[in-house]
């Protein structure tokens, strides 16, 4: 499996961080995972992160990215 860190920016030129995995062999097909408000694209107790690798392990390039970090949102500041 290989795996590319990458940041992607969202239209407000904000950076997220992105992990991309790629198959050994040929790609079925991609899946793209998302998480939940208060876990990281590893997920808690890294569960994404053993998801992703298995699906990658059994032919499928994997997206994995954190979304931004609320705190950094000016608005609950407020």
């Amino acid at each position: 499996m290989k795996i590319k860190c990458d940041k992607i920016k969202t239209i407000d030129n904000f950076e997220l961080d992105v992990e991309i995995r790629f198959p050994e062999n040929q790609i079925k097909s991609t899946v793209v995972m998302c998480h939940g408000l208060t876990s990281s694209k590893h997920g808690r107790k890294e569960q994404l992160l053993k998801i992703a690798n298995k699906l990658c392990e059994n032919g499928f390039k994997v997206i994995q990215f954190d979304w931004r970090e609320i705190r950094t949102n000016n608005f609950i500041n407020q």
